[in-house]
């Protein structure tokens, strides 16, 4: 994908979803690019899993990433930090809680949206 494609901010979400569809099912990712930054946007749990079983020794998030969210956290964590954190969130965070939360979170963003 493409800052063409996208046309405007707004629609990122819903493009990001179309090109889930068209472009993520066969190989599980698609990468996309904005003005100097590639991003990789993975689709399928399983190679979702593969990749964070990596991190942080084999993989780690761009430095133009890191240098654009204007604050740290749990999300953004990377290195020894990220061990750390991993280990103290990282039950909250298996298959089974998400599903678990799954329910609750689609309520909420569609009462945000409406």
């Amino acid at each position: 994908g493409s800052l063409l494609e996208l046309g405007s901010v707004s629609r990122l979400s819903e493009q990001l979803g179309t090109w889930a569809k068209a472009h993520g099912e066969a190989e599980g990712a698609y990468e996309f690019r904005l003005p100097g930054v590639v991003y990789v946007v993975v689709c399928k749990h399983a190679l979702g899993t593969e990749l964070l079983a990596h991190r942080p020794f084999k993989l780690r998030r761009a430095a133009q990433l890191r240098e654009t969210v204007p604050f740290e956290g749990l999300f953004f964590a990377e290195g020894d930090e990220w061990r750390l954190d991993k280990r103290v969130v990282g039950p909250a965070f298996s298959h089974k809680h998400l599903e678990e939360y799954l329910h609750p979170i689609r309520r909420i963003a569609e009462r945000l949206v409406e």
